[in-house]
């Protein structure tokens, strides 16, 4: 579970702009960049460095991410990722376009690369995948969906309400899953959190979903061990700025999980376009 939700809220240590069918480039000092960096805990434990840095223009966007596995939680399982995605922004809203990740986890060391093209999303990696899961994502599925770090920044980028209204369908090259959000209210934030420069919290349920993808398992095996929704608390970086996970909490399999934002850093504003289209 930890590396599913890892991969939702975080990101890497650059901002690096991939030209490609689909995607535009960002230039270096136009609209917003968002530097984010991440702790998490297992059983109080430090087990997981997240940082995340999301750029936006306009008519494009890129992210990057790393998430590597810590301490107690590296003992049970290994992983390093490292993510980049970049796509166009259309109506306002960020599209997918290439979605590339790695996990050096000491074996099959695999690297993926997802590209959404006309009316088809083709995956490529080494290692080859030789499944495709039970049932595997249909074409019409891997449409609809989009990469991992275009969902965080449709989250970033949700309008003065908050990002707790609504769904979006992930989609990693192999794995369909659904990541639901409800029951939005508001939460006071920590002295921590307001010294980061956070405003207007926001707590809402989080729910992940096996759509596609997948081996078959049992029903209490699905969805990555969670048997009750995940705790997310949401904040805005300033009056009308950005919209980032402030903290996480989730029950797994080896205990009591918290992901919690340590170090943020915003620069530039807001593309008006994005703005308007969120109102």
């Amino acid at each position: 579970m930890t590396s599913h939700w890892a991969r939702l809220c975080a990101g890497a240590a650059a901002v690096i702009l991939t030209a490609s069918s689909g995607a535009a480039r960002a230039q270096p000092d136009d609209g917003l960049k968002l530097d984010l960096g991440y702790d998490g805990k297992l059983l109080f434990i430090k087990a997981l460095n997240v940082d995340l840095n999301e750029q936006v223009t306009a008519s494009g966007h890129s992210s990057s991410a790393r998430i590597s596995s810590y301490g107690v939680l590296d003992a049970f399982k290994h992983f390093n990722i490292d993510a980049t995605e970049t796509g166009r922004i259309v109506g306002g809203d960020p599209q997918a376009g290439v979605f590339k990740h790695e996990n050096h986890d000491g074996r099959s060391n695999r690297k993926v690369e997802v590209v959404w093209g006309q009316g088809d999303v083709v995956t490529a990696a080494q290692p080859e995948l030789t499944f495709l899961g039970d049932p595997p994502a249909s074409r019409q599925q891997r449409l609809d969906a989009v990469g991992y770090l275009t969902g965080t920044l449709r989250l970033t980028l949700a309008a003065e309400h908050g990002p707790c209204r609504h769904s979006e369908m992930i989609f990693n090259g192999k794995e369909l899953s659904e990541l639901g959000f409800t029951d939005p209210r508001p939460t006071t934030l920590s002295a921590g959190q307001t010294k980061l420069g956070l405003v207007n919290g926001v707590r809402c349920l989080a729910s992940f979903k096996e759509v596609a993808g997948y081996k078959k398992k049992t029903v209490k095996a699905k969805n990555q061990g969670l048997d009750r929704p995940i705790q997310v608390d949401f904040a805005q970086v300033g009056q009308g700025g950005p919209w980032v996970i402030a903290k996480l909490q989730a029950a797994t399999q080896l205990g009591n999980a918290v992901i919690e934002l340590a170090r943020v850093k915003a620069r530039g504003h807001m593309p008006e376009e994005i703005v308007q289209a969120s109102r």
